[in-house]
């Protein structure tokens, strides 16, 4: 029985383009750039094939914008763009403008568990 779990685990995986628990590590706060070029690569990959079109409903939406806006170890005031991994894992551009003082923007990943959005990782596109 475990076999076929573990089995059927790698397939939804497979149509996902990844694991839940399969994204690269980040570098220490306070910017959590992508440990290297390859993880940076990694992601980028992942945001380009996922789903622009909305997996989840408009109520998921609101609550994974919600959930960003909400970190305050990012400093993102804004969700930029959402790409849909599967109904439940999604990464989303999000980072904020402070006129000539600065600007950033990250990419976050999130994942619906128990019906609530949840950051699963966080890392740095850049900043300036």
């Amino acid at each position: 029985m475990r076999l076929l779990f573990s089995i059927l685990l790698l397939g939804i995986a497979g149509l996902t383009g990844c694991a839940h628990s399969d994204w690269p590590s980040s570098k220490s706060s306070p910017n959590n750039w992508p440990a290297s070029d390859t993880d940076q690569a990694t992601i980028d990959a992942r945001f380009e094939k996922a789903s622009t079109k909305p997996l989840g409903s408009q109520a998921d939406v609101t609550e994974i914008k919600k959930v960003i806006l909400a970190n305050k170890d990012n400093f993102a005031d804004e969700v930029r763009e959402i790409r849909w991994l599967s109904s439940d894992l999604v990464m989303a551009k999000a980072g904020n403008y402070a006129a000539n003082v600065g600007s950033r923007q990250y990419t976050f990943v999130l994942e619906k568990r128990a019906g609530a959005w949840k950051i699963i990782a966080c890392y740095m596109d850049w900043i300036s």
